[in-house]
């Protein structure tokens, strides 16, 4: 089958990408882009983005609209299998090279400015791919996403000589 061929097959199995929010606490957003809805038939397994593209690399974005200027970010997302009665279908954070996956994965941002965003970049490389695998002969339910150890390191907006501390006498 061609590379062409197989991405139209690959892509009738997946949906229109949204924009889905994470997490959303005093103007600080994470977003992830997801195709909906994923088609998965038995011992089927899709991938987003696409095998045969090889050069998006799916991340979260964070958004800043805190007021403040970010240095640094941190935050975990674990993709959580997708359930009815049972487990319908296995999600994790895929990686080509290794064909490994993993659950969770923790993502780090630099400097992002207030009323700006920036791209998460994953703690361990090469996890850029999203993997659905079947895990029963049928059902239908929302994938869910915990984020978690949100960590914001803000850049101070103040900066001053002054003396503006107690004096420290020793001796």
């Amino acid at each position: 089958m061609s590379e062409a061929l197989k991405e139209k097959v690959s892509n009738a199995n997946l949906g229109q990408v949204q924009t889905y929010l994470l997490f959303n606490q005093s103007g600080i957003r994470i977003t992830l882009d997801l195709p909906s809805p994923v088609t998965l038939s038995l011992n089927q397994q899709e991938f987003y983005p696409l095998l045969t593209d090889l050069s998006p690399k799916l991340a979260p974005v964070l958004h800043n609209k805190s007021g403040l200027d970010l240095k640094s970010a941190t935050f975990t997302i674990q993709l959580n299998d997708v359930k009815d009665r049972n487990t319908i279908a296995n999600v994790r954070w895929w990686n080509d090279n290794l064909a490994d996956g993993k659950e969770s994965m923790v993502f780090t941002c630099g400097q992002i400015l207030n009323q700006s965003e920036g791209t998460g970049t994953a703690a361990t490389s090469g996890y850029s791919r999203i993997r659905w695998a079947t895990m029963a002969n049928n059902g239908r339910n929302n994938e869910t996403f915990t984020v978690s150890d949100v960590l914001l390191t803000f850049k101070s907006t103040s900066t001053t000589d002054a003396t503006d501390g107690p004096i420290i006498s020793v001796g």
